[in-house]
C-alpha cells in the first residue's frame, strides 16, 4: 500500500541555513540563515511562510519562548533580539557580545536570557531591564550552545573544544565539568528532569548524567 503523505520542500532562504525549531505547540517552525532573515513556516502548508527582517548578518539560533509567543535570535551582528511572533514585530535588542552570537535561549520564566558566542563569554540577560546581569568569561574557546537547566539554577555551556560546563547562577560557580568528547562540541540537549544530557561531537553521540 502506498504511502499518501507527502514531504514538502520548504523553500525560501536564499543562503544557507544554519538553524530551524517548533515551537513548543509544534504549530511553527522557525529558521535562521546566512541571508540574514528569519523565517516562520506553518506545517501542512507548503506556501504560508513569514518573514522578519532585522539583522544585519548571519542569523546562528532562533528559538521560541515558553509559551511560543516569542522569538529570540541571535546573530553575527553581535546582537540578541526578541521577536513577537503574532505582529512579527520587534521588541528588544541585547548589547554586549564583541563578536558573534551563537547561541541563545530564554529561561523557563521568561524573565531572563543567557547567551553565548565566539567571544569565548556568557552572559545572563534581564529581559525587562534589557542589561546584563552577569557575566561568565571563564572559557578557553567560542561557545557553541548555552542555556538554562530545566530546574533554572544553572546553566549550561557547550564550547568548539571538547568541554562542557555547568554554573550555578546563584553563586556563578563551576557545579560539574565534562570532558565530553575528543573533538569539538557541536550541540546538546538536557532532558526535561534534568536527570542526563546527550551531546555529539562529529559522528560521535553521548549520554551523560547528572
Amino acid at each position: 500500500m502506498a504511502n499518501s503523505k507527502r514531504n514538502l520542500d520548504l523553500d525560501g532562504h536564499t543562503k544557507k541555513c544554519t538553524v530551524l525549531n517548533f515551537s513548543p505547540n509544534d504549530n511553527v517552525i522557525v529558521s535562521g540563515s546566512y541571508d540574514h532573515l528569519i523565517k516562520l513556516w506553518y506545517p501542512g502548508t507548503a506556501t504560508k511562510t513569514k518573514t522578519i527582517k532585522g539583522h544585519t548578518a548571519a542569523v546562528r539560533s532562533v528559538s521560541f519562548s515558553p509559551d511560543a509567543n516569542l522569538i529570540l535570535s541571535s546573530s553575527d551582528d553581535k546582537s540578541v533580539k526578541i521577536w513577537d511572533i503574532n505582529t512579527l514585530k520587534f521588541k528588544s535588542s541585547y548589547i554586549g557580545h564583541t563578536n558573534w552570537v551563537t547561541s541563545s535561549n530564554f529561561s523557563g520564566d521568561m524573565t531572563a536570557i543567557v547567551s553565548g558566542g565566539e567571544d569565548k563569554k556568557v552572559m545572563v540577560w534581564d529581559v525587562e531591564k534589557k542589561k546584563c546581569i552577569q557575566k561568565y568569561d571563564c572559557f578557553d574557546d567560542p561557545i557553541s550552545k548555552t542555556t538554562f537547566h530545566p530546574l533554572e539554577q544553572c546553566i549550561i555551556t557547550a564550547t568548539k573544544s571538547k568541554h562542557i560546563t555547568i554554573h550555578d547562577v546563584r553563586t556563578e560557580k563551576i557545579v560539574q565539568h565534562y570532558d565530553a568528547h575528543s573533538g569539538p562540541v557541536n550541540s546538546f540537549d538536557v532532558h526535561p528532569d534534568g536527570g542526563f544530557m546527550v551531546s555529539v561531537s562529529g559522528n560521535e553521540i553521548k549520554v551523560l548524567l547528572q
